[in-house]
């Protein structure tokens, strides 16, 4: 929906906010679907955004983003970097070249990236989550449960930090303490991944 209304406005406007608003939504489709199709348009407008408005540093963290999706890192660090050279605390632009640094490898940097974007914006639980899946990934049990508490502490309603959280004590052998935190989950929202989860906890308790 939201596309049909932006893409009736873009043809009656060369607006860079329509058009930056436009390659957001395209954006949010390619990933939600992950359908290559939705790329194209999307790298048009976010195109068609930074060429009217080049000081957008919003719109270069998307079109980073949709590089670092479609696996062209270089062009998405160099976007991210734009966005930073204009907007040096920019939270989202460090996360997104966080992201990338992970993608290429690069784990010494990734991890410095993701903190730098925790230290800018203490209160966002984003940046706790990304770097707590990046400990994941790497068998860092311990320093991931600590992020996704942190995430659990700032957004009590949030469930994927409860999943989260769980599944890393569940994974250290501290049964105990995910069933704790599964229940807490139902507790706040009653779904069918929370019941599962609190049955797995059980398993694992005997």
């Amino acid at each position: 929906s939201a596309i049909h209304i932006l893409e009736e406005l873009a043809a009656q406007s060369s607006s860079a906010s329509v058009q930056a608003a436009l390659g957001r939504a395209y954006l949010a489709k390619f990933e939600l679907t992950h359908d290559t199709k939705w790329a194209t348009p999307a790298t048009l407008a976010c195109e068609r955004a930074v060429s009217n408005d080049p000081q957008n540093s919003d719109m270069r963290v998307t079109l980073g983003e949709l590089r670092r999706l479609t696996g062209r890192l270089d062009d998405a660090s160099r976007e991210y970097n734009a966005a930073l050279s204009q907007q040096p605390n920019n939270a989202d632009a460090i996360l997104g070249l966080a992201e990338t640094y992970k993608a290429a490898g690069k784990l010494k940097e990734a991890e410095s990236a993701y903190k730098r974007s925790i230290e800018l914006q203490p209160n966002y639980w984003a940046g706790y989550n990304r770097l707590g899946v990046f400990y994941f990934s790497h068998a860092h049990y311990s320093d991931a449960a600590e992020m996704f508490s942190k995430v659990v502490q700032l957004v009590p309603d949030n469930q994927r930090g409860y999943n989260n959280l769980g599944s890393m004590y569940l994974q250290m052998g501290r049964y105990d303490d995910a069933l704790r935190v599964f229940l807490a989950s139902i507790a706040k929202e009653p779904t069918a991944q929370a019941y599962s989860n609190v049955g797995a906890s059980h398993y694992f308790l005997g």
